[in-house]
């Protein structure tokens, strides 16, 4: 969806990991495949800070890169130590721990608009 409709065009996607292994985290981002076009997730993203660092410098570099505000920052984390260290930054922040669902999506974009 975000690749493929035009309500997304102007929408920025990063992915934000903190791992000691961010080769393997972008071996693996390249391999999984979307389920529509079929392709790699890798690809739905215009930015990427992968490596070993606090959530809040990965967020900090994120805002010098896009010229996006904290505020105007959607992020979404399983480990609720994530979420409590971006949202200190006001990126608006959704705690996932069963991962992303559809319900979840539209229900953190509609808080969101808010």
């Amino acid at each position: 969806e975000l690749n493929e409709d035009d309500d997304w065009k102007q929408t920025s996607v990063a992915w934000v990991s903190c791992t000691d292994e961010p080769k393997w985290a972008d071996e693996c981002l390249r391999k999984f495949k979307t389920p529509i076009s079929l392709n790699p997730i890798y690809d739905m993203a215009q930015y990427s800070e992968i490596y070993k660092s606090n959530k809040q410098t990965h967020f900090r570099q994120l805002k010098k890169q896009t010229g996006l505000e904290f505020e105007e920052m959607m992020f979404f984390d399983n480990e609720m130590g994530n979420i409590r260290n971006v949202s200190k930054l006001g990126v608006f922040c959704v705690y996932c721990p069963e991962g992303i669902s559809r319900d979840l999506w539209n229900e953190s974009l509609e808080k969101f608009d808010k």
